[in-house]
């Protein structure tokens, strides 16, 4: 019996998400709130190469705001997080060639820059790729562009993937060094005296 692809997609996605609640799952938002304060503005330094990548980057960052960590975006100047993103570069470049000895496969790379400050202080800082390939066998310009403007897109969400996991991972950190002063800040527990009864009983 075939399994519609569809269906065995969102099977396969259930299965990881039933997985996951049970190893005890915090969803990123939770880790995000250590990391962001509340209003943040996603402030984008364009690549003039490739402006489309860096438009789809800030639209892309924004809905991560919105819908992963579950914060509310704001004007700069009443943002208490700013998220600095650049796109440092773009390149495009042959990884297969065809018997004739023209290029078949191109693979585009996307590196991003992030910084995250909150009122002024700097914070998490990271860089990232991503990665992605397309068909260059095409007869047609237009489709091998619009192959290549969509290879642009996934490399871009696969970097800004990354940086969520980074985010999580930031917050979890932040969240355990404040549970540990807190432990630490905290007095001794005073021994309990024996009552009058324990005391007679251990004679």
């Amino acid at each position: 019996m075939k399994i519609n692809k569809k269906f065995r997609i969102h099977l396969c996605t259930l299965c990881l998400s039933a997985l996951l609640l049970a190893c005890g799952y915090v969803p990123v938002s939770k880790y995000a709130d250590s990391v962001f304060a509340q209003g943040v503005y996603v402030e984008l330094t364009m690549n003039p190469l490739m402006p489309e990548a860096s438009v789809g980057a800030k639209d892309a960052i924004n809905l991560a705001v919105l819908t992963r960590f579950k914060n509310t975006l704001v004007p700069k100047q009443r943002a208490h997080t700013i998220i600095d993103m650049r796109v440092n570069s773009v390149s495009n470049s042959p990884i297969a060639y065809d018997e004739n000895g023209f290029v078949s496969f191109y693979r585009v790379t996307v590196s991003l820059s992030f910084e995250v400050k909150n009122d002024g202080k700097s914070g998490l800082k990271v860089n990232n790729t991503g990665y992605y390939d397309y068909a260059a066998n095409s007869t047609s310009a237009v489709v091998i562009e619009d192959a290549k403007l969509n290879a642009v897109t996934n490399a871009t969400t696969q970097a800004l993937d990354k940086f969520i996991s980074q985010v999580a991972f930031y917050g979890s950190q932040m969240e355990s060094k404040m549970e540990g002063k807190t432990q630490a800040n905290q007095p001794p527990k005073k021994a309990k005296s024996k009552t009058a009864q324990e005391k007679k009983d251990s004679n």
